[in-house]
């Protein structure tokens, strides 16, 4: 059954989540609310309501190009799957416009909660909750079952297989874009959005490039998961103009060499995480030493401790101007190539305040060793 809005219950409408496709001349303005045009409205799963289970919710973030068409729906949350079947189901048969900045039509992304209850649904947008007479029960299987994951609940940072570099008109003053996104399952790139940005045009290059990336599917506990992630591209002026452009990556994607097509004949360059020819400094010759901003948590693989088996790994790395963790490698081994190969993984991991000298961020080289014992490491 298609109803117009208000959607069943009721619809609590917030700030948009975020414009794209605007013209690189026109200034970002918040359009009018939500340009949802006709729903339909979810059933209540049977089988939930065979289970004795009277209430649901599920978190999903929709896309909409500046046709008004469906570009993508990405579920990021749910307390029970079939929960989250329903609701996409029907949201695809929902209709939309795009929004409007001036007089040229644009896409949005917004995320929407959809409550289930047996007397009746509720959809609110933007992190808004549900009014208290629309709670979710206390019934224990109402925990949430599924949910996206962050870059620190995962078994190692996502391996890029594929980069493409922003290409457009880039202005010395462009500053920089932030962009966030998913990386689902498969290892695709899911609904990238520009943030923190004062020119429209290397947002949205920087968007299309972001959305044809490609990771190996990122895992935690060895199981293939949904993450969410950011990378901020930055523009060097002194580079532009008949040499190079250099964005550079500066958050939480690690990002390998690539040799991007540029059509307007730039040298455009993503910045490697290889540090061969870059000075990287001893400790000792340092004015202020790294500071560890995030410890991922090393623990004694369990097969390990099970039987029986510690020792102490000594890892060597370089801590890079950004603070990231680079070639981590084994100094002295524990003994033990499982005990070896956590250490490093968990390392590899961790974030750092860089070391700075002559007041710049340097690269500098760095040794740490990790102790595992039969119940934990440290």
């Amino acid at each position: 059954m298609k109803t117009p809005l208000p959607f069943v219950s009721l619809l609590i409408f917030c700030a948009l989540t975020s414009l794209y496709g605007q013209s690189a001349a026109t200034p970002p303005v918040l359009p009018p609310l939500p340009q949802i045009i006709q729903t339909v409205a979810p059933l209540f799963p049977i089988q939930m309501t065979l289970a004795g289970i009277s209430t649901g919710k599920v978190k999903f973030i929709i896309k909409v190009d500046k046709t008004g068409k469906l570009e993508d729906l990405l579920v990021t949350e749910y307390t029970q799957r079939a929960f989250a079947d329903e609701a996409t189901k029907v949201v695809r048969q929902w209709t939309f416009a795009p929004a409007w900045v001036g007089t040229e039509p644009v896409g949005w992304v917004r995320e929407l909660n959809l409550y289930f209850r047996t007397d009746g649904m509720m959809v609110t947008y933007d992190n808004a909750e549900a009014p208290s007479h629309f709670k979710m029960t206390d019934h224990p299987d109402e925990k949430i079952e599924y949910h996206a994951c962050s870059l620190r609940d995962l078994d190692r940072i996502p391996v890029p297989l594929h980069v493409v570099a922003p290409t457009a008109a880039l202005q010395p003053d462009a500053g920089e874009v932030r962009v966030e996104f998913y990386i689902d399952e498969d290892g695709r790139v899911r609904i990238p959005v520009a943030r923190e940005t004062s020119d429209v045009a290397f947002a949205n290059a920087a968007v299309d490039a972001v959305s044809q990336w490609q990771f190996e599917p990122p895992t935690s506990k060895g199981k293939a998961v949904l993450v969410h992630a950011v990378q901020t591209f930055t523009i060097n002026p002194e580079t532009l103009g008949n040499t190079n452009a250099n964005v550079q990556r500066t958050h939480d994607v690690q990002v390998s060499t690539i040799n991007p097509v540029n059509p307007d004949n730039v040298n455009l360059n993503v910045q490697s995480t290889n540090l061969e020819n870059v000075k990287v400094f001893d400790l000792a010759d340092l004015d202020e030493q790294p500071v560890v901003r995030f410890r991922a948590p090393i623990t004694n693989p369990t097969e390990m401790s099970s039987n029986g088996i510690q020792g102490t790994t000594t890892v060597g790395f370089i801590c890079d101007s950004k603070g990231h963790v680079q070639e981590a490698h084994v100094v002295t081994s524990s003994g033990s190539t499982e005990l070896d190969q956590a250490a490093i993984d968990g390392v590899s991991q961790w974030i750092f305040k860089p070391g700075r000298k002559g007041g710049h961020a340097v690269n500098s080289r760095m040794t740490v060793p990790i102790a595992f014992n039969l119940n934990s490491s440290s």
